[in-house]
């Protein structure tokens, strides 16, 4: 099981390192695209829980508060997409602040909201609130995904010469040679398994730069501590 789920995190290591070097021109589309659905899927749930009328202020208040750091995040995500096409890395560290702890309240608040209606639902109903709560929350972290991309290229932009981020790029370029999504990820754990082994034998021999690097995608807005201690393992050149 462990070693199911330790395949599991390297998968999205590599999808994510991937990431890094991936093209983002349509990305700013995406952002728009991804807070109006999230913002649709809240108002269907809102047309649910208004027949709880015990739930309907609470709801409200909540909901107003959600949708302020919602479209709050995503002005700072287009923020930041303008300082990345502009490669202005001034204050990103301050800035990058600002956008965990709207993350992290915005985390907290959406647990919370998802909760309401798994007291009070039952049968197709309870099924129905869960597929809307599935897709906001997939919404949600595709937008965490975006900023945490955004963020990484602009601190290696800050932290690394532009001929180191050439050679990590055709480094990871060379042995990720698929760019997929986590999900289609999974199909091909085998070559993603194999992508990691190379990086990681190619990291060995540039390890100032890998180190760097890999320091630098610690950060990431969605990092969870089993993510944080894989990528210490590997800058620390231990097995998995």
């Amino acid at each position: 099981m462990k070693e199911d789920n330790d395949q599991s995190l390297l998968v999205e290591l590599v999808v994510k390192i991937r990431k890094m070097v991936s093209d983002i021109s349509d990305e700013k589309n995406r952002i728009t695209k991804l807070h109006n659905s999230i913002l649709a899927k809240l108002e269907e749930a809102g047309i649910k829980i208004a027949l709880q009328k015990n739930l309907t202020d609470i709801w409200v208040r909540e909901k107003n508060e959600i949708k302020s750091n919602i479209t709050h995040i995503t002005k700072l995500l287009e923020t930041m997409y303008e300082r990345l096409q502009n490669k202005d890395t001034n204050g990103l560290s301050s800035f990058w602040k600002e956008g965990k702890n709207y993350a992290d309240i915005t985390k907290v608040k959406f647990s919370e909201m998802g909760k309401m209606g798994e007291v009070v639902f039952v049968a197709d109903d309870l099924e129905q609130w869960k597929e809307i709560w599935k897709n906001i929350k997939e919404s949600v972290g595709e937008l965490f995904d975006i900023a945490e991309t955004i963020y990484t290229k602009l601190s290696m932009i800050e932290k690394l010469r532009p001929e180191e981020i050439d050679e990590l790029t055709k480094d990871i370029v060379k042995h990720i040679p698929l760019d997929y999504s986590l999900e289609e990820a999974v199909k091909y754990e085998k070559e993603y398994m194999q992508a990691y082994n190379e990086l990681k034998e190619e990291a060995s021999k540039k390890k100032n730069l890998w180190d760097k690097f890999l320091d630098i995608l610690a950060g990431g807005i969605q990092e969870t501590p089993a993510h944080r201690v894989m990528l210490r393992r590997w800058m620390n050149g231990e097995e998995r």
